[in-house]
């Protein structure tokens, strides 16, 4: 039995759907616009020779606003305080300390590891862009201009988490998500990679798998995971990026740590690899078993 209704009432109703399309057109044409078009950069390796002062350093950025710049001969006397996003040189951290250089090689002083993001990554905008106080279209929004070059502190299929002025974080959408969220089950169906890699002159490179035998042996090395608690200290990363095809056409993207050891980070997680394997010396075995299967990619030293 339908439902008898006046004229009234059923204009309410096209009234309601009608409010109803325009909100979801709203609301579809601002997840459009408020999307990302952007271009991930990574800093350059660790320079063996930095500003030809003999030094290994590599770029860091400050994270937090009105950070102290101390002076080397006096732990007490601050020089200045540096913006959050103030982007320098620095070598090997010693007793929780980072030693501050200048483009030129100049060494002004020291700051404190802590508040530092050392081989940061940048997320370049190709087109305006809205960006939000919280993960979420409904939260506090901004908008950043095309060509905002913006430091990377965490990236996931949804979007990234920015730097911006006053050491505030933002959250951008990713344009869209084509990508599988992570999940360990799938390694062994792995069909298909592709590395890309940042080369000694800043310019990203790339090589795919295509033979059986090579993809079978990637299958085995990741396979043999185990998820790590913490972030691994010291381990560089945002300079090879594996891509991954599993049975289906799903797809996940890893970050492989750049030098010997065998991690990786996918979504906010870090795992071992080659766990539990040994090399020929009886030693833990180091990246280059998964590099070296890839042609043209340098291996690690």
């Amino acid at each position: 039995m339908q439902p008898v209704m006046d004229n009234k009432g059923s204009n309410c109703i096209k009234e309601v759907f009608s409010v109803k399309a325009i909100a979801a057109l709203f609301l579809s044409m601002l997840l459009l616009f408020s999307a990302s078009h952007a271009e991930i950069l990574h800093s350059p390796e660790v320079d063996p020779d930095f500003a030809g002062i003999g030094i290994s350093a590599h770029e860091a950025i400050v994270l937090t606003d009105n950070l102290p710049l101390y002076a080397s001969s006096s732990g007490n006397q601050v020089l200045a305080h540096l913006p959050a996003g103030q982007a320098f040189y620095t070598a090997q951290a010693q007793n929780d300390r980072l030693d501050y250089y200048n483009v030129a090689g100049q060494r002004l002083g020291w700051v404190c590891a802590d508040d530092v993001l050392q081989w940061p990554s940048y997320l370049v905008l190709e087109s305006d862009t809205n960006a939000f106080a919280a993960q979420g279209e409904d939260a506090p929004c901004v908008r950043l201009p095309a060509g905002a070059r913006l430091p990377l502190l965490d990236s996931l299929p949804a979007g990234y988490t920015v730097l911006a002025d006053g050491g505030k974080r933002l959250w951008i959408a990713a344009q869209d998500t084509p990508q599988t969220p992570f999940s360990p089950a799938l390694l062994p169906s792995i069909t298909g990679a592709e590395l890309r890699w940042l080369d000694a002159s800043g310019v990203w490179q790339r090589s795919t798998l295509t033979d059986e035998a090579s993809l079978s042996t990637l299958r085995t090395l990741l396979s043999a995971h185990q998820e790590v608690g913490a972030l691994m200290a010291g381990c560089p990363f945002g300079r090879r990026l594996l891509t991954l095809t599993f049975e289906g056409g799903a797809q996940s993207t890893l970050d492989l740590a750049c030098d010997s050891c065998c991690i990786f980070r996918v979504e906010g997680r870090e795992f071992r690899y080659a766990h539990g394997m040994y090399s020929a010396n009886g030693k833990s075995p180091s990246s280059d078993l998964l590099f070296c299967l890839f042609s043209d990619v340098p291996v690690m030293q």
